[in-house]
């Protein structure tokens, strides 16, 4: 920047801020960009004259970004007005700095997607698999839900799972254990209960920009603890890739116990998908650029 608060700016300088905010509030790439049309318009050196309506207008896509991602305009700087001289107004660099730290996270949700839980009631002897797809309208779309602060879930704690020799291990595993487990942006989490139970893998500073077409195991969680030495080679993986615009998900429970009488798996296991958007309060042109929240789809529902 060649300007100073309360200095003159030059359009070139204007132009470099307008860009920046572009990145995060229209299309940009990667990880930035919110899907917004109403762009920031550059200005042309030695001919336009920052006005202060072009202040403003700058001034308002901060705000929204602010809004979106923390419900406040803390920060922010005011508009100036048409009758002002205006000058640089040196908090916007400050401002942008939060929006662009910031840019992924969103203040508050729309609501949830979901499927209708997948069950399976058959008995199972080694493996439970559960496999789920997600498709956007495109690959800028699925950018875009997750750039805004989307998620998406896998749930399953309404197991009704009799397991051999110990009765509900199985079951208490997937409820307590395993419950959820939520892929955002740039983070993943695993929402169950360890300490009895102990993450092999966890790739929780990882997410939907980590992803590739190859299935990659994003949590293994480990059986340990029951009291049953047969029980401790059991496990819950979830593997995870993408292939634009796709999403998919596996759901696997590996049963290791090598006690071979009478240890098949009875009851029924469950789990539910969802997709949830961020909210679309300051989100205006359009308000949902992500488009139809996908509805997951299941692609294999097997128990062997």
């Amino acid at each position: 920047m060649t300007y100073s608060s309360g200095g003159l700016i030059q359009a070139s300088d204007y132009n470099t801020t307008a860009t920046s905010i572009n990145t995060l509030w229209g299309t940009g790439s990667g990880n930035s960009g919110y899907g917004q049309t109403n762009t920031l318009t550059a200005l042309t050196a030695g001919t336009d004259i920052v006005s202060a309506a072009q202040w403003s207008t700058m001034i308002a896509r901060l705000q929204s970004m602010q809004q979106h991602q923390s419900n406040n305009t803390t920060g922010v700087p005011t508009a100036p007005s048409a009758s002002q001289t205006v000058s640089v107004i040196g908090t916007i660099a400050t401002c942008l700095s939060t929006v662009t730290t910031n840019k992924n996270v969103a203040a508050s949700y729309g609501g949830a997607t979901s499927a209708a839980a997948t069950t399976n009631a058959s008995s199972w002897f080694s493996a439970s698999t559960k496999t789920f797809t997600w498709t956007f309208g495109s690959s800028d779309q699925a950018r875009y839900f997750f750039n805004t602060g989307g998620y998406i879930q896998i749930t399953s704690n309404t197991n009704t799972i009799v397991s051999p020799s110990s009765g509900t291990a199985w079951n208490t595993f997937v409820n307590t254990g395993f419950n959820n487990w939520t892929l955002s942006a740039n983070t993943s989490q695993h929402n169950g209960t360890v300490g009895t139970y102990t993450r092999g893998t966890y790739l929780s500073a990882q997410g939907f920009y980590n992803l590739t077409s190859t299935p990659t195991t994003w949590l293994q969680l480990q059986e340990t603890g029951t009291g049953n030495a047969n029980y401790n080679a059991n496990y819950i993986t979830v593997n995870v890739s993408y292939s634009a615009p796709t999403i998919t998900v596996s759901f696997i429970l590996t049963d290791g116990d090598t006690n071979t009488f009478g240890r098949t798996n009875t009851g029924t296991t469950t789990c539910t998908p969802s997709a949830t958007p961020a909210w679309s309060t300051y989100l205006t042109s359009p308000s949902s650029p992500w488009g139809t929240v996908p509805t997951a789809a299941n692609t294999v529902n097997t128990q062997a």
